[in-house]
């Protein structure tokens, strides 16, 4: 399950930066 929580993570760091890169920064 750790890989799991660890996959999920890194997709969100990766949505979260490609959101910041873009005008439109949800919080």
């Amino acid at each position: 399950m750790i890989t799991y929580m660890h996959l999920l993570y890194q997709y969100l760091i990766r949505f979260i930066t490609t959101t910041t890169t873009k005008p439109f920064s949800p919080k």
